[in-house]
């Protein structure tokens, strides 16, 4: 299916009248938003200083409200934030990790290796499908 095909068929599944924004974490309610939901959750350790981090922001904003019923999306950024980003992205930037009741369900750099992220169709692609893989193994956990 083509990138546009894709989008669009996403964006049948939502409000066009709704706009979705990535909730932005800070080290004091990682905790909370994160490691005690029972739904899970999406969060991009990024920098602001990464242009490769600003595509990922692009990407989700673009698919992320097809996604928010199944799952939470967070962003913190490393460069004010250390304490988690230490513990859970390590020094590369992008970094997604999905959490479901506190444990890691997958953790990632730049999608598994599988591809550098361009914001290309093709990366577009492997990302929702990444998505939806994840999401078949966290309904497995619930």
């Amino acid at each position: 299916m083509a990138i546009s095909q894709q989008i669009n068929k996403i964006n049948q599944r939502v409000n066009p009248v709704q706009k979705f924004v990535i909730k932005e974490l800070i080290d004091a309610n990682f905790e909370t938003e994160v490691l005690k939901k029972t739904k899970p959750v999406y969060v991009l350790f990024y920098s602001n200083t990464c242009a490769l981090c600003a595509d990922m922001l692009k990407t989700l904003n673009e698919i992320g409200l097809a996604f928010n019923k199944e799952l939470e999306f967070y962003k913190i950024n490393v460069n004010n934030n250390r304490s988690y980003a230490s513990k859970y992205a390590g020094s590369g930037m992008p970094c997604s990790v999905i959490f479901q009741k506190g444990d890691i369900i997958r953790n990632t750099r730049i999608l598994d290796g599988q591809s550098v992220w361009t914001g290309n169709a093709a990366n577009l692609q492997y990302f929702i499908n990444w998505i939806n893989n994840v999401l078949n193994v966290a309904g497995e956990k619930w």
